[in-house]
């Protein structure tokens, strides 16, 4: 969306109702909402990225997406991957 500010400024002065507009600020919220539709309660502001240690996927989840690539290089390269986690 802030790719398109540069050109959606120029078009908007050219409406009457939003001349006045000077600068467009984008601004990403993260979604709290869950597959179920409930609301997540937003995180703890001391858990960062460097906190969290995401899990690694295991071999056999590499083996299933690896045999659904048409790309030979990338399903041979990923079946490689895999062998690593047994």
């Amino acid at each position: 969306m802030r790719f398109l500010v540069p050109d959606l400024l120029p078009r908007l002065k050219q409406l009457a109702d939003f001349a006045p507009v000077q600068d467009v600020r984008v601004r990403v919220a993260p979604n709290l909402t869950q597959p179920d539709g409930t609301l997540e309660a937003p995180k703890d502001s001391t858990t960062t990225a460097q906190t969290r240690k995401p899990k690694p996927p295991d071999s056999d989840s590499l083996r299933a997406l690896a045999d659904t690539l048409d790309d030979a290089e990338l399903r041979e390269a990923l079946r490689r991957l895999a062998e690593y986690g047994d």
